[in-house]
């Protein structure tokens, strides 16, 4: 066993050098009755929680198409670095290919402000020219927020956990990934509300320069 001294006064314990640590595993078994919400809570929980292969499986039954879109959307939208591996009637299999970490806190969140403040800044010029197709456009831009938000939220809750991967990532003390969750997650919700804006484009019977230039 080999023992690492932390410079926050922790210490990591790490297996002899020939031992390997298991791949982090999770298999969820599904039915045909389970909501789709709750498949898709289900998966991005332990996506958050680390793992690095994640089985669905269902009791000898087929995987409904609904929820066979829904989780392949899943992967495709808002999982960064996972990837479909296997796949049969009875079963799907997300393995995460990503290699963490891959960039530090600062630069992430200035990615996430830069998308956050585009989407603000569209959404309204959607809305003065009463351009509904630019609008859908702006509100798609949440899913890129979203998907950068999961992927910098299971980094910090792997790097609570390790001493190594905490200071890899630009942080000092597990007190600063809540310091940092909290922030995400507010810029996350100014994004939601930027979509939301862009939405109403369609519901626009003028171009909302001119209304308001009437009042």
């Amino acid at each position: 066993m080999t023992i690492i001294k932390n410079a926050n006064r922790s210490m990591t314990l790490y297996p002899g050098i020939g031992a390997e640590m298991p791949a982090k595993k999770a298999i969820i078994i599904i039915s045909q009755k389970d909501p789709e919400e709750s498949i898709r809570r289900k998966i991005i929980a332990l996506y958050l929680n680390g793992y690095k292969t994640i089985q669905i499986t269902t009791k000898g039954m087929k995987i409904l198409s609904e929820h066979s879109r829904l989780i392949k959307d899943l992967v495709r939208r808002s999982m960064i670095g996972t990837e479909i591996v296997e796949s049969d009637s009875e079963s799907m299999t997300i393995q995460i290919l990503t290699r963490l970490p891959e960039l530090t806190f600062d630069v992430a969140l200035k990615r996430m402000y830069l998308m956050t403040s585009n989407m603000h800044r569209e959404a309204i010029e959607a809305l003065k020219k009463h351009d509904v197709e630019y609008g859908e456009e702006v509100a798609r831009m949440d899913d890129e927020v979203d998907r950068f938000s999961l992927y910098i939220m299971r980094t910090l809750m792997m790097a609570i956990q390790n001493a190594s991967m905490l200071y890899d990532v630009g942080l000092e003390q597990p007190s600063d990934c809540l310091n940092f969750r909290t922030v995400i997650s507010r810029i996350e919700r100014i994004a939601d509300h930027a979509a939301l804006m862009a939405k109403r484009t369609r519901f626009l019977k003028e171009p909302w320069s001119q209304k308001c230039s009437r009042n």
